[in-house]
């Protein structure tokens, strides 16, 4: 009689107690064709996935971009917040720039694209 060996082997992970994972969603916007002057809105949101809370210091962007944070100072674990980018074009053409959040684990970027017509 033949005896069969099942081997299992299982994977585990183990985050480290004094970081947090948090994420930004989604990680790229696509304004389309936007007229000049004006502002065309969309929204993300910054989640922390982790055990404990994340400082969250702010939002920066470049170009024809613009973002403001709904966030607390200190996003509590499990807790999600709101941001929004803006993209108000000044120029026809182009344009691809990012939008970084900052916080005390990470800088969460998302990548813009937004085309000025006239």
């Amino acid at each position: 009689m033949r005896l069969k060996s099942l081997f299992v082997l299982t994977l585990a992970f183990f985050p480290s107690a004094v970081s947090a994972m948090v994420t930004v969603s989604p990680p790229s916007l696509d304004y389309g064709w936007v007229r000049l002057g004006f502002p065309n809105t969309r929204w993300v949101s910054i989640q922390n996935w982790g055990p404990n809370p994340v400082r969250i210091f702010g939002c920066s962007t470049f170009g024809s971009f613009w973002c403001q944070l709904q966030c607390p100072g200190v996003l509590p674990a499990g807790q999600v917040c709101n941001g929004m980018i803006q993209y108000l074009p000044r120029f026809e053409g182009t344009e691809l720039q990012t939008a970084q959040i900052q916080t005390n684990e990470s800088i969460l970027t998302v990548f813009l694209r937004g085309t000025g017509v006239r």
